[in-house]
C-alpha cells in the first residue's frame, strides 16, 4: 500500500505548499529515478503534520487513484481537497517545502480509531480531558459521547489522526446531506455555495481540532470575530468609522455564522454542549441491553457507478470500488441515549493475502489492479451506558477476474504493470493510460478516457473496440492562421483466427500531430501469450517478433495438412509458416524445427508440382516455377539459410496469381 511505497528508495516524493489554509494546500511532486516503472498508491486521507509553526493539514483524495510512474518520469500533482487543522498557525507558505514524506500519517500506518468503552486514556499520548462546566467538547466522532481524554497531534500524530479523520468524514457528509435536503444554515455566502462548503466544514473543523489538542488555545467566537473584523479591515480600510447598523449587521452575521457551524458539529456528533454541569450517567440497571442486529449488510460498490456488487465474480473493468461497513443496531433504551454506541470496525485484504487497508469504521475506496481475491471482514460491537450488549461479525469475498489470462501472466512476468517490451523499447498498459519508452527518447504517454488495460483484459467473444477522435484547432495571429490537426485512433479486436487455428488479441494505437505519426500495433497469441510489436516512432519503424508460440510437431502437422487445403487456403498456411519459420530462426531454434522445415519443403515441392501441370497461364506459371526452383535449392542445403528469400519470392507468387 501506501507506507510501502513510501518506503521505495527508487521514488523521490515531496510537497510544496501553496499559502493557502483551505482548498489547494499543497503541490505533490514524485520523480521516478529507477530503471523500472514503480507503483504509488494514494490513500483516501492522509495527515501532513504541522512543522516550523506552520499549520497541519487533512488532505481528502477522492479523484487520484493507484499510480504508475515511468522511468525518468516526474508527477506533479495539485493537493487541491485539504483542510488545516491548526487555526493559530499561518500556512505554509507558497513554495516551501512541507514536512518529509515519510512523515504524513495514512489509514493505513495510522493508529486504530477509539471507540466508546476502549481504555482511551492507556494510549500512547492521551491525557485525561478535565472538568468542563460549560460549552463544547469534542464526542467520539459519530456519537454523543464525549472523549474523556485529549491528544496533541503534534506529539502523537498517529494517535491523533485517525480521530481527525473521522471527524472531518463526518462534518463533510453533514454538510453534504445539509445541501442535498436544502437544510443548510444561514450563512452571509448563501450565494456562494462552493466557499459556503468550505467554510462550513473548516470552521467546524477548526472547533473540534482546537478542543482536541490540550496543547492549543479552544477556537471561540471572540477568534472568529477577530478574524472576520480583520478581513473587513483589509477590504474596507476602517472599523472605527463604521456606521452603528453596519457593526450590528457584521456582528450579527458573526453570531450567525458561528452558531452554524455548531449547528453542523452538533448534527454531525462531533461537537455536545455541556450547560452548566456534567452529564450525569444512568444507572446501569435502567438501560438492558439483549441483542445487537445488522439491519444492512457489507455492501460493496462500483464507485464509478454506484450500483451494488451482488455478485462473488466481479471483472476487472469494475475498477475502482467503495466498501461500506454493515448498519447495526442495539435494543439500548432512548432513555439512555448519548451513552450508547456503535462500533465497526473492518480489515480488507486484496491480492496474494497482505492487508490492503484495515481499521477503518467508515467507506472506503480503492482502485483494483488485475485480478486477485478481495476478503472483506467487518466486526461489529454495540456497547450500552459503557457495557457491551452484543458482537459479531460479518465476510465477504469476491473474485475480479478477466477473460484474457495473458494478461495477469504478462504482469507477473514483468513484476508489475501490463509491459510488453521490444528491443530496448518498452509499451506499458496501466489503467486509464498507455506509455511509449523508446531510449535515449523520454517516455510518452496517452491518456484515454476508459481503461484501456481493463477492456483489453476482458474482451468478449464477439467484441471489437473502436474510438476515433479528431481535434482541428485554428489560431489567428494578424493576417496568419495557424492550423493545428490531432487525430487518435485505436481499435481493441477479441481473438481472431489467424488461419493456424490459434486466436490472437489485437490492439492498433494510433495519433497524428499535424503530420506525425506514433503507431503502436500489439498482437497477442491467446494461448501461449507471445506477442508480436510493431511501433512508428519519431520516423523510423520498430518491429519485434516474439518467439515461437507452435511445437516442432505442430509446425509439422500443419505442413502436412497444406495439401489438403482449397488454393487460397493453400498459400494463407504456407505464408503462416514460413513466417513462424523466421521467429524460429531468430530465436536460434533451426535444429529444434529442422524435420519440420524438411516437410514444408516437401510438400511445398509436391504441390507446385501438381499446380504447374493444372495451369496454363504463361505469366502464373513463369511464377510457380521461379519458386519451385527456389524449394528445389532450399531442399538442398539448409532451408532456413534461404528463408527471406522464400518469404519474398512467395508474395510475389501470391500476388501475381
Amino acid at each position: 500500500l501506501f507506507t510501502a511505497t513510501a518506503l521505495n528508495a527508487q521514488l523521490t516524493i515531496k510537497a510544496t505548499g501553496t499559502g493557502k489554509t483551505t482548498g489547494e494546500i499543497a503541490n505533490l511532486e514524485i520523480s521516478n529515478e529507477s530503471a523500472l516503472a514503480q507503483r504509488f498508491a494514494m490513500p483516501e486521507y492522509f495527515y501532513i503534520p504541522s512543522a516550523n509553526g506552520h499549520q497541519g493539514y487533512i488532505v481528502v483524495n477522492d479523484a487520484l487513484s493507484d499510480l504508475i510512474i515511468q522511468p525518468g518520469e516526474r508527477l506533479r500533482l495539485p493537493l487541491d481537497n485539504g483542510f488545516c487543522t491548526n487555526i493559530h498557525r499561518p500556512p505554509v507558505p507558497d513554495g516551501q517545502d512541507l514536512p518529509p514524506f515519510n512523515t504524513w500519517i495514512t489509514p493505513g500506518n495510522a493508529a486504530p480509531l477509539p471507540h466508546p468503552g476502549d481504555e482511551l486514556l492507556s494510549g500512547p499520548g492521551w491525557v485525561p480531558a478535565g472538568k468542563v462546566l460549560q460549552g463544547q467538547v469534542p464526542t467520539f466522532p459519530g456519537t454523543e459521547i464525549a472523549l474523556p481524554g485529549r491528544i496533541d497531534p503534534d506529539e502523537k500524530p498517529s494517535g491523533a489522526a485517525p480521530v481527525l479523520f473521522e471527524a472531518l468524514r463526518r462534518i463533510t457528509l453533514t454538510v453534504d446531506d445539509l445541501y442535498a435536503t436544502g437544510e443548510v444554515p444561514p450563512t452571509p455566502f448563501a450565494d456562494q455555495p462552493q466557499k459556503e462548503r468550505e467554510t462550513l466544514i473548516q470552521q467546524t473543523f477548526w472547533i473540534y481540532s482546537s478542543l482536541l489538542n490540550p496543547s492549543d488555545e479552544d477556537y471561540t467566537v471572540d477568534d472568529f470575530a477577530a478574524q472576520t473584523w480583520r478581513q473587513y479591515t483589509e477590504v474596507v480600510g476602517d472599523t472605527v468609522n463604521i456606521a452603528p447598523e453596519v457593526r450590528r449587521e457584521v456582528e450579527s452575521g458573526i453570531q450567525n455564522f458561528w452558531n452554524s457551524f455548531e449547528a453542523v458539529g452538533k448534527k454531525a456528533k462531533v461537537l455536545k454542549e455541556v450547560k452548566g454541569q456534567n452529564a450525569t450517567s444512568v444507572p446501569v440497571e435502567t438501560c438492558p441491553c439483549g441483542h445487537c442486529e445488522v439491519q444492512q449488510p457489507v455492501r460493496i460498490l462500483d464507485a464509478r457507478t454506484g450500483e451494488l456488487i451482488t455478485g462473488n465474480t466481479v471483472p476487472t473493468y469494475i475498477d475502482r470500488i467503495r466498501l461500506e461497513p454493515p448498519v447495526v443496531s442495539s435494543d439500548c433504551p432512548e432513555t439512555c441515549s448519548g451513552m450508547n454506541s456503535v462500533s465497526v470496525e473492518h480489515e480488507i485484504r486484496y491480492r496474494s493475502g497482505r492487508t490492503y487497508q484495515g481499521h477503518n469504521s467508515f467507506p472506503v475506496e480503492f482502485g483494483i489492479s488485475g485480478p486477485g481475491e478481495l476478503h472483506l471482514n467487518s466486526r461489529f460491537r454495540c456497547r450500552c451506558d459503557g457495557q457491551t450488549c452484543g458482537e459479531g461479525e460479518q465476510t465477504r469475498t469476491i473474485q475480479f477476474t478477466e477473460s484474457n489470462d495473458c494478461c495477469d501472466r504478462i504482469r507477473n512476468r514483468t513484476g508489475g504493470p501490463l509491459r510488453f517490451g521490444f528491443g530496448n523499447g518498452t509499451v506499458t498498459i496501466d489503467r486509464y493510460r498507455m506509455t511509449l519508452h523508446l531510449p535515449p527518447s523520454p517516455p510518452q504517454t496517452f491518456n484515454f478516457d476508459f481503461n484501456l488495460e481493463a477492456v483489453f483484459c476482458n474482451l468478449g467473444d464477439d467484441q471489437i473496440y473502436g474510438l476515433l477522435d479528431r481535434i482541428s484547432e485554428q489560431r489567428q495571429t494578424g493576417d496568419q492562421i495557424r492550423e493545428s490537426i490531432s487525430v487518435t485512433d485505436i481499435s481493441l479486436g477479441h481473438p481472431v483466427d489467424s488461419g493456424d487455428g490459434r486466436p490472437h488479441y489485437i490492439l492498433s494505437f494510433s495519433k497524428q500531430v499535424n503530420g506525425e505519426e506514433v503507431l503502436v500495433s500489439i498482437s497477442l497469441d491467446e494461448a501461449s501469450c507471445v506477442f508480436d510489436v510493431q511501433v512508428l516512432y519519431d520516423g523510423e519503424l520498430h518491429e519485434w517478433a516474439g518467439p515461437p508460440y507452435l511445437s516442432p510437431s505442430q509446425m509439422q502437422r500443419l505442413a502436412e495438412q497444406m495439401a489438403l487445403s482449397n488454393e487460397s487456403g493453400y498459400w494463407q498456411r504456407a505464408l503462416l509458416l514460413l513466417s513462424h519459420f523466421a521467429r524460429v530462426r531468430n530465436y536460434g531454434r533451426q535444429r529444434e524445427y529442422s524435420r519440420a522445415m524438411s516437410t514444408f519443403l516437401d510438400v511445398m515441392h509436391r504441390c507446385l508440382e501438381r499446380m504447374l501441370r493444372e495451369t496454363h497461364g504463361s505469366e502464373q506459371r513463369a511464377a510457380l516455377n521461379e519458386l519451385r526452383m527456389l524449394i528445389v535449392r532450399a531442399k538442398t542445403r539448409s532451408g532456413f539459410s534461404h528463408l527471406d528469400e522464400l518469404l519474398d519470392k512467395m508474395i510475389e507468387v501470391v500476388n501475381r496469381l
